[in-house]
Parts: C-alpha cells; structure tokens; sequence
C-alpha cells in the first residue's frame, strides 16, 4: 500500500494511475482506485486529485456524495485497506504491562485490564517466582 502525500514521486503515482485508469472518462471509477490503492478516504483521495488538478471543485462536489460502496470495490477489483481492530495497543505497553505481571507488581486481572480485551487469561505468561526474602520484607509487621 502507498502512501498519498504531497510529494512529487507519489504525485506523479497519482497522475499514472488516473491515466491508467482513464480518469478523465470515468473519474469516480479511477478516483476509487487511488484511494483504495493509497489507503485514504473517499474525501482524501477526491481532495488530492483537486489538488493535482485532475478534477475541477465542480467534479469534486459532483463526487463527493457518491461514496464507494462495496459493489464498486468488487466490480473494480480492488481492496479496501483493513483498520487494525480496535483497541490498539501498542507492543510497547503490552510489553510494560506483561512485564509488570510476571513481576508481581499487578494482578492478572488488571494486566488483562491494561490490555483492553487484546489478551485472554490463558495467554498470559507464568509470574515470575517470588524470592522468599522479597516476601518477608512485603509481608513484615515489624516496623
């Protein structure tokens, strides 16, 4: 998947594909394409043609209520760019939170809070072994 920028290199990426695609005769067809192919929204990817001056603000308002639909996609062959499930979690803090687990710092359960249903019980590591003296300190009335 590519990215859509400003840029001249993908500009020029733009430009190939809406003449690949034959832009000028069927622009709502190609203009599908380049936002599937660059991962942008419908609006995205309309903005970016108006930018490169391949669709005027006439064609753009004209588009911008067609939204893509399934059909379209399928009929021109195309994928759709699929979201990450929500919630993201990034590996980091999975890590900090499994790390703190397996050192006894929180309970299973709010490390399964942590990572917001991304993990389940079972997939939990084992906690690391407790040194009898860490326990004595923890567990000291003396003081």
């Amino acid at each position: 998947m590519r990215s859509l920028s400003i840029c001249s290199h993908r500009d020029s990426a733009v430009k190939q594909m809406w003449l690949e695609r034959s832009g000028a005769q069927r622009p709502r067809d190609a203009a599908i394409v380049i936002g599937a192919e660059f991962g942008v929204s419908w609006t995205a990817a309309l903005a970016q043609l108006t930018n490169l001056e391949l669709i005027d603000e006439h064609r753009r308002a004209a588009l911008e209520p067609q939204l893509p639909t399934r059909m379209d996609y399928l009929t021109l062959g195309v994928t759709i760019r699929s979201e990450p499930a929500a919630p993201l979690i990034s590996k980091t803090f999975q890590k900090a939170a499994i790390k703190a687990y397996q050192s006894n710092q929180i309970s299973a359960v709010r490390a399964l809070e942590l990572l917001r249903g991304t993990w389940i019980a079972v997939d939990l590591p084992p906690p690391h072994d407790v040194p009898l003296d860490g326990m004595r300190d923890v567990l000291s009335l003396d003081d």
